[in-house]
């Protein structure tokens, strides 16, 4: 405040008139920070976007937190918060990021699971089906004990 005080008072310019200047200077720095602050909004919905589907079905708790932090930062957008943005949404991109790798993760480990598990059918699944097979053709042809 004093360099703008200072250079109004040398060229003969009033208090009311040093305010107006703070407020330029002020919408300047906001205009200057829209830019960035939208793009990092534009990524972080980015990121979520690409996750959405894995991320709700394997880590729906850290989705939910980050589509609240997104939505808080689209407020602060909203009311020319800038500032408040680029301040907080690199830890929100991070977030979204690793969500991303722990959706990944679960998925892999749940299909890992359900691998184990078909290997386990598809050793026994075979040994049952010629069983049931078996008493089958006994009840058909009458022979032997069911």
């Amino acid at each position: 405040m004093l360099p703008i005080l200072c250079l109004a008072q040398l060229i003969g310019v009033s208090a009311l008139s040093v305010g107006v200047l703070h407020r330029i200077r002020d919408y300047s720095e906001a205009m200057d920070q829209q830019g960035p602050a939208k793009q990092l909004l534009d990524e972080i919905s980015n990121v979520l976007a690409k996750a959405s589907a894995d991320a709700r079905k394997f880590a729906q708790d850290q989705m939910a937190d980050i589509e609240r932090e997104l939505a808080d930062l689209k407020i602060s957008y909203d009311r020319k918060g800038y500032g408040d943005v680029i301040a907080h949404a690199p830890s929100v991109l991070a977030d979204a990021k690793n969500l991303v790798a722990d959706a990944a993760a679960k998925k892999e480990d749940v299909e890992k699971a359900l691998n184990r598990e078909w290997i386990g059918f598809e050793a026994s699944v075979p040994p049952r089906i010629s069983a049931v097979t078996a008493r089958v053709v006994v009840r058909e042809t009458g022979t032997g004990a069911a």
